[in-house]
């Protein structure tokens, strides 16, 4: 266990440093000139992070939820788990290829000349490269750590930021800018989704279970796997899906930049849609066929009804729903609400905060040498 904390803070730091470190061949000079200040993480090898992942996930996700079978052929084997993971690295690294060369056209309009065809194509390799490495290291972390190296590197950055956003509530508030109200009603908003996302973690998936029997058993491995998927990916499906249509909307309905006046995420439209998509996503989720209710502890339960959902899903969906309307309409009303976390970091956050008190949450489908010992 201690060798295993050293080698999950070594792969940490190695992270922390590949996204401060600035890559060579990019021509920082050129964003010199912008209008506004860019954040220098971008420019950094891990600078894009994971989050070219999230789409091609959520696609295979909602691919999976229509069609049960191929989430069916995923779990049959390792061999068919990883044709889909490398579908999703290739389709990652495509866009985070178009991600860099974005930033070189960025910098091509803003000083009127050409990058150099040898500095773009440097620079596009280096991004990709990194961000190969940066899921070579996620998969470190989950050999080596008690969480999955996925969400634990994706979460990194929102909690970086986030301790910035405290220390410029804290100032607001010393200086008497922000009322105090608004900095407590923040941190009880904070606290008590925590809360309610620590109890649904509890009874989903369970506490810490140190039984060697339990950590190797391959079936309860896979349904608190699910099961933590079933906490995680609602929202994100709900907020991809949404981003996707924003877009959409601001071409065929405004003709402009700006999605309609009924889509933005203060509009009472928006907010029903949000609630009802990821009730929609956690129904889809609970209806995933799994194992029987005794095997996993009280959690799921195979049910001829397709129609039947375990109340502790629908009590998920409801938080999920909560934690995310609410943040968004706080946001609007409350005058310089600034969130820490918005609706799905923060239920990562908690999740993968709660694999780590677990000890070994997100098993992979088979154990490791280290857990047969």
């Amino acid at each position: 266990m201690r060798a295993q904390a050293f080698v999950l803070v070594g792969l940490l730091l190695a992270y922390i440093a590949g996204s401060v470190i600035p890559l060579i061949p990019l021509p920082f000079d050129i964003f010199a000139t912008a209008s506004r200040p860019v954040s220098t993480s971008v420019f950094a090898p891990f600078g894009f992070g994971l989050e070219a992942f999230i789409g091609p996930l959520a696609l295979l996700e909602l691919a999976k939820l229509v069609s049960p079978r191929l989430a069916n052929w995923q779990i049959r084997s390792i061999r068919n788990a990883s044709w889909l993971n490398d579908g999703v690295l290739v389709v990652a690294m495509i866009v985070v290829g178009l991600q860099a060369y974005g930033i070189f056209r960025v910098a091509h309009v803003i000083r009127s000349e050409d990058v150099g065809v040898f500095s773009l194509v440097a620079g596009i390799a280096s991004y990709v490269g990194a961000t190969a490495l940066l899921t070579w290291l996620a998969y470190l972390i989950t050999d080596n750590g008690p969480s999955e190296g996925f969400w634990l590197l994706w979460i990194l950055p929102p909690v970086v930021a986030s301790s910035k956003i405290a220390v410029a509530l804290y100032e607001l508030t010393a200086k008497g800018t922000m009322p105090l109200f608004t900095l407590l009603l923040e941190v009880g908003f904070t606290l008590s989704a925590c809360v309610g996302l620590v109890v649904a973690n509890l009874v989903l998936i369970g506490g810490p279970d140190p039984s060697t029997k339990a950590a190797i058993n391959p079936d309860k491995a896979l349904a608190e796997r699910l099961a933590s998927m079933a906490i995680i990916w609602p929202p994100l499906l709900t907020y991809v899906i949404l981003n996707l249509a924003r877009p959409v909307l601001a071409h065929f309905v405004t003709r402009t930049a700006e999605p309609p006046v009924w889509f933005r995420s203060y509009s009472v439209v928006y907010c029903l849609l949000v609630a009802g998509l990821i009730m929609l996503f956690s129904w889809a989720y609970a209806r995933r066929r799994l194992v029987s209710w005794h095997e996993i502890g009280n959690v799921f339960d195979t049910n001829p009804s397709p129609y039947y959902v375990p109340a502790p899903f629908w009590l998920l969906g409801l938080l999920q729903a909560m934690i995310c309307v609410g943040e968004l309409i706080l946001r609007h009303v409350m005058p310089y609400w600034h969130s820490l976390f918005n609706g799905p970091a923060l239920i990562v956050l908690v999740t993968v905060a709660m694999s780590f008190i677990r000890g070994w949450g997100f098993l992979p489908l088979k154990p490791r040498p280290s857990d047969r010992r």
